[in-house]
């Protein structure tokens, strides 16, 4: 794990000048594992990470119906309007591709 700076009077240096406080999760050992291995990857702190992917908004991607993030439904799409069957050798792709973002957009103004 990445080591944290420190101040010359050995207290960890503040990172920003926003107010952090103490918190405590509990995960899994596999979780825990899983979160420091990414942050590890990524020389960061496993609450380094937590926060990083928050202000990413990472969390916020998420379709709350079925647990897809939108990356997956739009590779999703993707692969409907590149397929002959559906789109009828290309005959339809327009309507199709309509319809699909429509589809889309009802699912992401959910969240």
């Amino acid at each position: 794990m990445t080591k944290q700076k420190r101040s010359d009077c050995g207290q960890f240096a503040a990172k920003s000048d926003a107010h952090r406080e103490v918190r405590s999760i509990r995960l899994t050992d596999t979780t825990w594992q899983q979160l420091g291995e990414v942050a590890e990857a990524q020389s960061l702190t496993r609450a380094d990470l937590i926060e990083q992917l928050t202000e990413s908004r990472a969390f916020d991607q998420v379709v709350p119906t079925n647990g897809l993030s939108l990356a997956q439904v739009d590779n999703a799409i993707a692969c409907v309007l590149n397929d002959p069957m559906v789109t009828r050798n290309g005959k339809d792709r327009g309507s199709v591709r309509r319809a699909l973002e429509a589809l889309r957009n009802s699912l992401t103004s959910s969240v």
